[in-house]
C-alpha cells in the first residue's frame, strides 16, 4: 500500500506530513519538478493521493529534535500501529511559537468543562493529550468520556470495553474525593451509549446534567458555564484554552453580542463548500477546539426518561422535544453523522442560531509580524492559511476518519440525514463563519 507523504502547500506553511512516531527518521532529498509542479488545485492533489497514483512526493524535513525526543519518551504511542505526527508550520518553527507565547490572555472566571473521548485503540496513549490540558493557564474540569460498551459502528471497536489506565483512574479518584472545586482536575464519565466521537459533548453534558455536584468541581455558577471539546490527538500550549475563551467570554464585548448563543474555535470552514455559499453551516472544528455555553446544549442530550429541561425548550420554533444525541445510535435517523461530528455539531448549533466564531489567533499573528517589521525586531513568519492553532503536537490514529472520498460520502449523507428530520437550516446565503475580532 501506497503511503501518502504530505498535503497541499508550501512548506512549513500548508503541508501537513505523516512521519510515523515508531520509526527514526532520515534526511531526504528536496523536491524535484515534475508532475507536482501542474497541480496547482487542491482537488486534484486530493484526487491523486485517494487514488494512491502517487510514488513518491516532495521531501519533508526531519521532525525537529525536540519533538523526536519526545515521541522518543512515549513507549506507549510506539505500540499503536500506525501512529504519526501531523506537522505543521506551528509549533515547528521556533520563531512563530515564540511569538505566538507573548500573544498569551488571562483566564477567564467562568467554570470551564473540558470534554474529550478516546477509543480502544488510542486510550494507552492519550495521557500526554491529557496533561496538556491539566497544564493550561485556564483551570478547568477534563471529564473524559469512556463509553460503558464501545458498538461496532467500526469494525475495529468491535462492542470492546476498556477500563481507565492506571493513571487516568488515580486522577479520576483524585478529582472525586475532593470536595468543592478543583480543577484543574480529571474525572472519567462512563455513558451508557456510544455515540461515536460526539461522546466527547454529549458523554460530557449528560454526565454533568445527571450529577449537579460534578459542574460544581468546575465551579459554582453553572449559568456562566462553558464547555471547550477537544480530540484526544492535540497537545496544546499552556495558554491555548485562556486565549480562545478570552475574547468571546471576557466581559468587555460589542454592543449586541450574546455570549449565550456563541460557538468559539480556532479554525472553522463553511459546509458545503462551494459558490455560491448557500444553505451552508458553519464547521467549528472540535480537532481546533470548540467552546460554546453549557446552557447551547439543552437538546444535545435527555436523559433515558426522554425527559428534556422544559425551560429549555419554551423558547424554541415548536414544542416538540429533540433528542438529537439519541439519532446517532444504532436505529437512529442520522447514521452517517455518526461518523462526522463536527458537521452534526455545526447542523446543532446553526439550528440553535448560535453564531460560529473563528477566534483571530492567525490575524494576530499577522499584526505582530508587521509591527516587528515595523520596529526592526526579530521577524518571525506567520501561517499563511490554514489552521494555526497553538498546539505543542499533534498526531494521528490508525482508527481515525480519513479526509477524502469516505468523508466526503459520510458528510453529503448526514446532511440529508439531518434535512429529512428537519434539522439542517435552510435559507442562509453568504458565509455563515463570522471572524471574531473584536
Amino acid at each position: 500500500m501506497v503511503k501518502i507523504l504530505s498535503g497541499a502547500g508550501t512548506p512549513l506553511q500548508n503541508k501537513h506530513h505523516r512521519i510515523h512516531a515508531t520509526k527514526p527518521l532520515a534526511p531526504q532529498s528536496a523536491c524535484t519538478s515534475g508532475p507536482f509542479a501542474q497541480l496547482r488545485t487542491l482537488k486534484m492533489r486530493r484526487n491523486l493521493a485517494l487514488t494512491a497514483l502517487l510514488v513518491t512526493t516532495c521531501a519533508s524535513k526531519d521532525v525537529p529534535l525536540w519533538m523526536q525526543a519526545i515521541l522518543d519518551s512515549r513507549p506507549h504511542l510506539k505500540t499503536v500501529k500506525g501512529a504519526h505526527v501531523h506537522r505543521s508550520q506551528y509549533p515547528e518553527d521556533p520563531a512563530l511559537k515564540a511569538a505566538g507565547a507573548l500573544l498569551a490572555k488571562p483566564p477567564v472566571r467562568n467554570p470551564v468543562v473540558v470534554a474529550l473521548t478516546t477509543t480502544p485503540t488510542r486510550v494507552a496513549a492519550v495521557e500526554p493529550a491529557v496533561r496538556s490540558l491539566l497544564n493550561q493557564s485556564q483551570p478547568a474540569l477534563i471529564v473524559v468520556s469512556i463509553p460503558d460498551v464501545y458498538n461496532n459502528r467500526r469494525s475495529h471497536w468491535n462492542g470492546k470495553r476498556i477500563e481507565p489506565p492506571a493513571w487516568l483512574a488515580q486522577l479520576d479518584a483524585a478529582a472525586r474525593s475532593t470536595k468543592g472545586p478543583c480543577a484543574p482536575c480529571v474525572v472519567v464519565a462512563n455513558p451508557a451509549h456510544d455515540y461515536g466521537p460526539a461522546t466527547k459533548l454529549v458523554g460530557a453534558v449528560e454526565a454533568l446534567r445527571s450529577d449537579p455536584a460534578l459542574l460544581a468541581k468546575a465551579g459554582d455558577d453553572r449559568e456562566k458555564a462553558i464547555v471547550v471539546a477537544a480530540d484526544d490527538d492535540h497537545e496544546w500550549e499552556p495558554f491555548a484554552l485562556a486565549t480562545l475563551l478570552h475574547v468571546g467570554f471576557s466581559s468587555s464585548k460589542p454592543v449586541g453580542y450574546d455570549a449565550t448563543k456563541t460557538v468559539w474555535t480556532y479554525y472553522s470552514y463553511f459546509y458545503p463548500r462551494g459558490r455560491p455559499i448557500k444553505d451552508s453551516v458553519c464547521v467549528a472544528q472540535a480537532g481546533d477546539m470548540l467552546a460554546a455555553p453549557l446552557s447551547l446544549f439543552g437538546e444535545l442530550e435527555r436523559s433515558a426518561a426522554g425527559v428534556l429541561y422544559s425551560s429549555l425548550l419554551r423558547h424554541r420554533r415548536d414544542s416538540l422535544p429533540r433528542r438529537w444525541g439519541r439519532e446517532l445510535l444504532p436505529g437512529g435517523r442520522l447514521p452517517s453523522c455518526f461518523f462526522v461530528d463536527d458537521l452534526f455539531f455545526a447542523a446543532y448549533a446553526a439550528y440553535s442560531r448560535a453564531t460560529v466564531y473563528a477566534h483571530p489567533w492567525r490575524r494576530w499573528l499577522f499584526r505582530e509580524a508587521k509591527r516587528r517589521k515595523r520596529t526592526g525586531e526579530p521577524a518571525f513568519k506567520p501561517c499563511a492559511q490554514g489552521g494555526c492553532s497553538p498546539k505543542t503536537m499533534q498526531l494521528r490514529y490508525p482508527d481515525g476518519l480519513a479526509h477524502g472520498a469516505v468523508r466526503d460520502r459520510h458528510s453529503t449523507n448526514c446532511r440529508s440525514e439531518l434535512e429529512a428530520l428537519g434539522w439542517w437550516t435552510r435559507g442562509g446565503v453568504g458565509d455563515p463563519c463570522l471572524l471574531g475580532d473584536f
